[in-house]
């Protein structure tokens, strides 16, 4: 007589095709996480390869984003400077000689030669020393190029140590130009200096005060990384008595 076998509901053997149903869903959830990964890097790769073509097309069409635009950072900059100078002028009592030309990567500083140099002469006088320290503080502490400019007024008399308008221009300019190079410690790479003799006059000489305005040294400030031709004129200031006046007007930096 054979032992009788006694099956229980849900117990016992059980088919190996259900066993193996079981696990398909994990393999449906790891297809689906595949796909979504590699859909995901198709859109990065897409986004990076979009995003390169539309700043060319953006830039071609000569748009600029708000990330990209200097000025805000410059005014940060120039305007500053521009009250150091300003404050330079009225403590070393310089106040009407000098004129501001405010532009949009720096400005530049008109100033009388006679505040410098004596009549026909290129010897830094020594009483205008220490606003040229202010002066180089503000290149120093602002990062600024420096290019220095002497003009003469059509009056100027040759002499045997200088016999034309130009040697006595350039001489003037290369002297303040040194002085910040040796005393200031301003590095050579950010100074610059030109002469124009008589011959870039900004007024009709017609009296005495018309002959100091073009008898001139320009100071051009330049923010460094930016061409002195990028800086557009954008505004006029000038001093006059002891308050500094301010006036809308355009000026060429040339």
């Amino acid at each position: 007589m054979q032992p009788v076998q006694h099956k229980e509901d849900g117990i016992g053997e059980r088919n190996p095709s259900d066993i193996m149903s079981e696990g398909n869903w994990l393999v449906t959830y790891c297809s689906l996480i595949i796909t979504l990964v590699s859909v995901f890097m198709m859109l990065v790769s897409y986004s990076n390869q979009a995003g390169g073509k539309l700043k060319k097309y953006r830039q071609s069409l000569g748009i600029t984003t708000a990330a990209a635009v200097v000025p805000s950072r410059t005014v940060d900059i120039v305007e500053p400077s521009l009250e150091s100078m300003r404050k330079a002028v009225d403590e070393n009592g310089y106040s009407g000689r000098v004129k501001f030309i405010r532009s949009k990567h720096g400005f530049k500083a008109i100033m009388e030669s006679g505040i410098f140099f004596p009549p026909g002469s290129a010897v830094l006088k020594e009483e205008s020393r220490p606003f040229l320290e202010d002066v180089g503080k503000i290149i120093r502490r602002r990062c600024f190029s420096l290019g220095l400019g002497g003009h003469l007024s059509s009056s100027a008399s040759p002499s045997a140590e200088f016999p034309s308008g130009w040697e006595l221009s350039i001489a003037r300019a290369t002297r303040i130009m040194r002085y910040f190079q040796e005393r200031e410690k301003i590095p050579a790479g950010r100074l610059a200096a030109a002469g124009f003799g008589q011959y870039r006059p900004i007024a009709a000489e017609t009296t005495s005060e018309e002959s100091a305005r073009n008898d001139r040294i320009e100071f051009l400030f330049v923010r460094e990384g930016v061409e002195a031709d990028e800086s557009a004129p954008v505004q006029v200031q000038q001093t006059a008595g002891s308050k500094t006046d301010q006036t809308a007007g355009t000026a060429s930096l040339q």
